[in-house]
C-alpha cells in the first residue's frame, strides 16, 4: 500500500472526539492537496465534498483547495466544476453551500456551474450569503452576454440589486474607457 491509499483509508478510520470534532481528517485532506493529480486523490475529495454525512472541517478543508486549485488539465477542471454545480443547489448545510460557491467561482466557466450559480442567485428563497457568493460566479464572467442575461433581471433585486448595478456599472465604464 502507497501512501496515498494509506492517508485515504486512515480518513476513514478517524472518528469525531467528544466535542463531534475530528481535525485528523482535515488534516489528511491537507496533506493530499499536493497529491491532486492522482485520480485517487482527485474522487477522493470530490466524494468527501457530495457525502452529507461527511464532517463539515473535512468538506469545508476540500472546498477551500478547489478554491484556488489549477486543475493539471481541462477535464479535471470540468470534472470539479460539474461536481460542484450537482452540489451545490443540493446541499442543505448553509455554510457548506457557502463554500461550494466560493469554490464554484473558480470554475465558472464550465457551463453547468454558470447555470446552477444563476439559478441560486436568481432565487429570492435562497440564504443571502449562497447568492452573493453565487454573484461572485457570474461575476467571474461578466464580460460575457450569457452573465448580462442573468444579471439584468437583478437590477432590481431588493437584496442584490445594488452589487449588480456596481458591476454592470464597471463593465460598461470599462468598455467605454477601454
Amino acid at each position: 500500500m502507497d501512501a496515498v491509499q494509506e492517508r485515504i483509508e486512515a480518513f476513514g478510520r478517524l472518528e469525531p472526539d467528544d466535542d463531534g470534532e475530528c481535525h485528523g481528517k482535515s488534516t489528511i485532506i491537507e496533506e493530499l492537496e499536493d497529491r491532486l493529480d492522482d485520480e485517487r486523490v482527485l474522487s477522493f475529495f470530490l466524494k468527501v465534498i457530495a457525502d452529507p454525512s461527511e464532517l463539515d472541517l473535512a468538506r469545508l478543508a476540500a472546498l477551500k483547495i478547489f478554491q484556488l486549485w489549477k486543475a493539471p488539465t481541462k477535464e479535471a477542471h470540468v470534472r470539479v466544476g460539474r461536481h460542484l454545480a450537482q452540489a451545490l443547489p443540493k446541499e442543505e448545510d448553509i455554510l457548506i453551500q457557502q463554500w461550494i460557491a466560493i469554490a464554484a467561482e473558480n470554475f465558472a466557466s464550465v457551463p453547468e456551474v454558470f447555470a446552477a450559480a444563476a439559478k441560486l442567485v436568481a432565487d429570492s428563497e435562497v440564504d443571502l450569503d449562497v447568492r452573493h457568493n453565487c454573484l461572485s460566479v457570474i461575476e467571474r464572467l461578466r464580460g460575457t452576454e450569457q452573465a448580462k442575461k442573468v444579471l439584468r433581471p437583478l437590477v432590481a433585486d431588493e437584496q442584490l440589486g445594488v452589487h449588480v448595478r456596481r458591476i454592470l456599472s464597471e463593465r460598461e465604464s470599462r468598455r467605454t474607457n477601454g
